[in-house]
């Protein structure tokens, strides 16, 4: 993402991540992250519904 001049920053995993730039930190990676986990593994705490 430095090449195409969205970051300046060398390790853009350890901050917002790409999905805090593309929102403009609305979220960040860590939150989107949880949020996915959580949709993942729904299922598990409601397997009548699968």
């Amino acid at each position: 993402m430095k090449a195409v001049g969205l970051t300046q920053h060398e390790k853009l995993g350890e901050y917002e991540g790409l999905v805090g730039i593309l929102t403009k930190g609305r979220t960040i990676r860590t939150e989107f992250n949880k949020g996915a986990v959580v949709m993942a593994l729904m299922y598990l705490e409601n397997p009548e519904h699968y």
